[in-house]
């Protein structure tokens, strides 16, 4: 039965899915418990370095690392539904509160980039696909895998050098106006826009060789019509999940990016608290992504079913 002609079926998909969203987020949290409670000593790492034993020893006691892992796991857990995830040793303010303050500086630059780089990935892809063998499907195809295979950190740099010191023509860090977006954005979108651009071609490529797309030209439309109204629609499942992967990792935190930047993102931060040893705050960065990750693949599940009519509820 497909979803898209019947509401209650997209309404029991829709359950299905934030069912299994919780799930994921329960694992998360228990995994992150795992991790900092049980594979390490926290207070052994939020200690200072020249910390004695018994201060060590002190810190574990009042911070309650010293009590039964069942009794520690449920207060985690707790914290984590009540968003209490403790104070910054750091900064000696509320975590979570912390990282959602830079959350949106993250969510800016995600959006941006992943907006420019569709464009311009989705549009060379289209052009190459429909001269394949081509002047221009070599060229984008050579743009596309070049762009995809430039290290961040490495471009990041150079345009440090070149735009920003040697030309002048924007900061070379900080965050607030649009000057500031352009380096940041030059050094992300061509590694998302050449991996898009690679899907697309290949996913327009096959769809522009079944029999339908083949009437369409019988039957006189133009080559632009039959590209974006029949064949691009039905391509679009790859690109989405392509576009998607990239938004992710984007929403992950350029961490590089941000941090050659002084891009005050999350992943900016998780860098600075790791350093300041300030486990409250890692803590809070790692949740606070995965619940972006899971919240975001929960709406491309939903995209899908009305992309793609075919898709049915098991």
């Amino acid at each position: 039965m497909r979803l898209g002609g019947q509401p209650e079926l997209m309404a029991r998909y829709i359950v299905m899915r934030s069912g299994l969203a919780v799930v994921v987020l329960a694992c998360l949290v228990s995994l992150v418990f795992f991790i900092s409670r049980v594979l390490g000593d926290p207070a052994s790492l939020m200690a200072p370095l020249d910390a004695s034993p018994r201060a060590v020893e002190e810190l574990r006691r009042q911070l309650g690392f010293a009590d039964p892992i069942p009794d520690q796991y449920i207060r985690f857990v707790r914290s984590a539904l009540t968003g209490n995830l403790g104070d910054s040793s750091w900064q000696h303010v509320p975590a979570l509160p912390l990282v959602m303050s830079r959350l949106p500086a993250t969510i800016q630059l995600a959006g941006a980039t992943i907006l420019v780089a569709s464009v311009i990935g989705v549009s060379m892809g289209i052009s190459a696909a429909r001269k394949p063998g081509s002047i221009l499907d070599s060229l984008v195809s050579s743009l596309a895998m070049m762009s995809a295979s430039i290290p961040s950190f490495w471009l990041a740099l150079a345009l440090i050098v070149v735009v920003a010191v040697q030309l002048r023509l924007v900061p070379t860090s900080g965050y607030g106006t649009w000057q500031q977006f352009i380096l940041p954005l030059a050094t992300l979108v061509p590694l998302s826009a050449g991996r898009i651009a690679q899907i697309t071609r290949s996913s327009m490529l096959e769809t522009l060789g079944l029999d339908y797309i083949k009437t369409a030209y019988a039957k006189g439309l133009s080559g632009s019509a039959v590209t974006l109204g029949h064949a691009f629609p039905n391509a679009g499942l790859p690109i989405l999940t392509v576009a998607s992967d990239e938004l992710a990792s984007l929403l992950n935190g350029s961490v590089i990016v941000e941090t050659i930047f002084g891009w005050p993102g999350i992943g900016f931060l998780t860098t600075e608290a790791i350093s300041q040893r300030d486990l409250a705050v890692v803590t809070a960065a790692v949740l606070v992504i995965g619940a972006q990750l899971v919240a975001l693949n929960l709406l491309i599940d939903l995209l899908y079913t009305r992309l793609d009519p075919r898709i049915r509820l098991r």
